[in-house]
């Protein structure tokens, strides 16, 4: 004695309905919400401050050739007074960039908001808190960061990509 749900043909029906409803479903056409949190502290001669951070990260597919992104970052600076007092604290609330991205062919993207400027690699992919771990900035980072954002448009791109190189 069978005892099934649906006959088996619908069962077909709705095993091939699943699998073609899946199929469309692109993981680069997916949003991105991503981030950090950290605590930092630090002391000096005594008194330690604590300096809970947040730093979200979006990215938004907009049809096939847009990308909304931004970068934010809150950080609230605990000071502790002692002696009964209380403790000051200060929100630093910061928007790193916010930018839309048009890509207009495989060689050339065309950039629009607050952006970093591709000069400081350090400040754009490897400063976040969730990915550098070098105790300090390297040597160049002062050089690259005069200027490190910049508001309007800009065109990236490179001459020539393939299979091997970009």
């Amino acid at each position: 004695m069978r005892h099934l749900l649906f006959p088996r043909s619908a069962q077909s029906v709705l095993l091939i309905a699943v699998l073609a409803m899946a199929l469309p479903a692109v993981s680069q056409d997916t949003p991105l919400i991503s981030g950090a949190v950290a605590f930092l502290s630090s002391t000096n001669k005594g008194p330690t401050s604590f300096d809970p951070t947040v730093m979200p990260l979006v990215a938004i597919p907009i049809a096939h050739r847009f990308l909304f992104e931004t970068r934010d970052s809150f950080l609230e600076s605990v000071n502790a007074r002692g002696g009964g007092k209380t403790d000051q604290t200060k929100l630093h609330e910061n928007v790193l960039y916010m930018q839309m991205d048009y890509f207009a062919t495989s060689h050339a993207t065309l950039v629009v908001g607050k952006f970093l400027t591709p000069f400081n690699t350090y400040n754009e992919r490897l400063g976040p808190i969730w990915i550098g771990n070098f105790q300090d900035g390297p040597l160049i980072f002062p050089i690259g960061n005069i200027g490190s954002t910049g508001t309007g448009g800009e065109l990236r791109g490179s001459l020539y990509s393939g299979s091997k190189m970009s």
